[in-house]
């Protein structure tokens, strides 16, 4: 969690961020578990917080520039903390297939190297699974010694 100040209750309550979260949603996983341990989180307008590494949004996810690692876990994770904490089952496929389906047509028409295209799509759809699968080890996510990407086999 970045610039976070936290009572030392809080690490003995809860414990650290989830290292199998790797990267991304860790952040949302602890304060998810902060509000419901009934610890309380506070905004101050005076912080000026600057984020060191660039913003991954969706936007970024068929851009050549944009590493696989990253589209990959922040995927996983995110679809793995939806899957868990939202209780119902039908309003949360009925979105996740409806959003897809948006999505997929979208940049099928806006990325116009379709080989490409297919390769990335096939990257979000592995991630979509893992995510859903509810499970965060890294035998769906093969990494090197240098946490580099090897695989996305689920």
């Amino acid at each position: 969690m970045c610039s976070s100040d936290l009572n030392k209750e809080v690490i003995k309550s809860l414990g650290y961020t989830k290292t199998n979260f790797f990267l991304y949603a860790d952040d949302f996983d602890f304060t998810l578990r902060m509000t419901r341990n009934n610890f309380n989180i506070y905004y101050s307008k005076d912080y000026l917080i600057k984020d060191l590494d660039k913003t991954l949004d969706e936007k970024n996810y068929f851009s050549k520039e944009t590493d696989e690692k990253k589209i990959f876990f922040q995927i996983r994770n995110h679809t793995y903390f939806s899957r868990n904490f939202i209780t119902n089952k039908i309003i949360y496929y009925s979105n996740m297939y409806i959003y897809l389906f948006y999505f997929i047509l979208r940049n099928f028409f806006t990325t116009s190297d379709k080989k490409f295209f297919f390769k990335r799509l096939y990257l979000i759809l592995k991630a979509v699974r893992s995510g859903n699968s509810k499970q965060l080890d890294r035998k769906s996510t093969r990494l090197n010694s240098s946490h580099e990407l090897i695989s996305y086999a689920v």
